[in-house]
């Protein structure tokens, strides 16, 4: 596959959908097909071949492990099935940087999916996914994860907990009230979610609509942790007790 096509595309910067943008005159190319193609293509045994799958690969890797899910997808949910799907809904917190450390260790513990919450108390209503995504992906390479955990735009809250469907659904919150521990509720080897709050904790009635919808309440220990610390414990725990 000729490398100059390439050169000459201009990304468009957040697209989840692997298309890119043509300068003027060109048509609009498919990254992810074209870079499946540069891969499985002729010229597989050259070591030129090889260069250039290798410089392709490193200058899209988002867009071309997003096409190499869809195309295992069955494998995937084959494995995935073997083990319980373990699903965090954050809401993002002020300063990104603290985000952006819980994805990665989240995604070297194993996580399956992540769903950015809006809630009553956040204070960051907007994130630049496409960097959340790069950090996934060199959380996954360096971690030697097979699979790319999906991370979901930015979610109502009302609308994530009325639509999950998960067997085990928790919230963790520091509010008043009757709360059990993780290991007194989740039976390993099954599918959960567990909601972590903004820095100002979920508000009152947005615990009482999570319960209304078969969420439990749970607690992560007795200190009163930060968003992405809670979110690193949830992750840890619900890990471990699939582990033993």
């Amino acid at each position: 596959l000729p490398v100059e096509p390439i050169r000459q595309i201009a990304p468009i910067k957040g697209n989840t959908k692997c298309r890119s943008r043509p300068l003027p005159g060109q048509q609009p190319v498919n990254l992810c097909q074209q870079l499946w193609q540069s891969f499985a293509g002729a010229g597989a045994d050259s070591h030129a071949g090889a260069q250039q799958r290798k410089a392709l690969f490193l200058r899209h890797p988002v867009a071309f492990v997003q096409h190499m899910e869809q195309r295992l997808a069955p494998a995937a949910q084959a494995v995935q099935h073997l083990g319980s799907h373990l699903h965090l809904a954050v809401a993002p917190t002020k300063n990104i940087d603290r985000i952006e450390w819980m994805l990665e260790k989240c995604t070297e513990m194993g996580i399956d999916e992540i769903t950015l919450l809006h809630a009553a108390h956040s204070e960051r209503k907007v994130v630049k996914e496409e960097r959340l995504e790069k950090v996934i992906v060199a959380a996954m390479k360096q971690s030697l994860k097979a699979y790319l955990p999906r991370l979901n735009p930015m979610t109502d809250f009302r609308q994530l907990v009325t639509s999950c469907r998960e067997p085990h659904k928790f919230i963790a919150h520091c509010n008043e009230g009757d709360k059990k521990r993780l290991d007194e509720v989740y039976r390993p080897g099954e599918d959960v979610v567990i909601l972590i709050g903004p820095e100002g904790d979920f508000s009152e009635e947005e615990v009482v609509l999570a319960r209304h919808h078969g969420f439990v309440p749970v607690t992560l220990g007795t200190s009163r942790l930060r968003t992405e610390t809670a979110g690193i414990v949830a992750c840890h725990s619900i890990d471990f007790m699939n582990r033993v």
